[in-house]
């Protein structure tokens, strides 16, 4: 993924039920709110998110700094290593 993290740090993120964890790399790599969406949407076979989950996702992301992403992704790189 274009945060430079490792598939150990990902995977889970992608396999949860929550979605808060995949906005870290998402904003670390600086992706663009409809790309994040995209992503989020992708983790799941029965389709897409409901709407209220999606808001509350994309105001988590809008808040996020992306140097508070990148820290947070490095600490969970740290300790999954």
């Amino acid at each position: 993924m274009l945060s430079q993290s490792t598939v150990e740090v990902i995977r889970p993120l992608m396999q949860s039920l929550r979605e808060d964890g995949l906005l870290v790399p998402c904003k670390a790599a600086q992706l663009s709110w409809e790309t994040t969406a995209a992503v989020l949407e992708s983790r799941f076979a029965t389709g897409a998110m409901k709407p209220a989950d999606l808001a509350r996702a994309q105001g988590h992301y809008a808040r996020m700094t992306p140097e508070n992403a990148r820290r947070t992704l490095r600490f969970w790189q740290v300790r999954a290593s």
